[in-house]
């Protein structure tokens, strides 16, 4: 006859093995959503979200009368690429697409493909493109000539009235201008920045 294989030994020594174990677990899982909780929410929304901010639409400046456009904001178009998403294959066609598109130089194509290398999850190319262009990249992102490609409304501020002298226009000094981010400067656009500018859109 066999003897025996288990002991009350060994069947008590598993038990601590499983029972220290368990404990273990159960406090790095506390530690990660007590103490770590903070720092892992952030890095969670840090991987999966990209915040945008879009201005919302300036409003229009008039004379007077209320009849006379001195100020006024039309919508144009920005190239945005995602180059985390982009494989060596990709970024190659995507940067030669562009600079072909955008007629770039050498200096400027190489500027463009550091851009696409950065690994980021969002970055702007272009700035102020016209329809005819951003309709040139909206085929070339169909074909698949390029890739992780998107176009994006942008404001452009224009000042309609001209003014005395060829190139200027109407109360220039009056009346100032908005810079790239939205924010007007000196004279009215300045002064009126808060009613002017709207709250913008996240």
């Amino acid at each position: 006859m066999l003897g025996r294989t288990d002991s009350r030994g060994r069947l008590l020594f598993l038990m601590i093995v499983f029972m220290f174990g368990s404990l273990a677990l159960v406090a790095r899982l506390a530690y990660w959503q007590i103490v770590d909780r903070e720092q892992l929410t952030s890095e969670a929304v840090a991987q999966t979200t990209v915040t945008v901010a879009t201005p919302s639409k300036r409003g229009d400046i008039y004379d007077r009368t209320g009849t006379i456009v001195l100020a006024m904001t039309v919508s144009r178009e920005r190239l945005v690429a995602s180059p985390a998403q982009l494989s060596p294959e990709q970024r190659r066609a995507t940067v030669t697409e562009v600079a072909r598109i955008l007629g770039l130089d050498a200096a400027a194509t190489l500027i463009m493909g550091d851009k696409l290398a950065s690994g980021t999850k969002y970055v702007i190319l272009a700035h102020d493109l016209d329809r005819t262009i951003a309709d040139r990249f909206r085929a070339a992102v169909t074909s698949k000539r390029a890739f992780e490609l998107s176009l994006e409304p942008e404001p452009e501020r224009i000042y309609p009235q001209a003014g005395g002298a060829p190139g200027s226009t109407l109360a220039a000094h009056l009346i100032g201008f908005v810079n790239r981010d939205g924010q007007g400067q000196y004279g009215v656009e300045q002064s009126y920045q808060d009613q002017l500018g709207g709250v913008p859109r996240i």
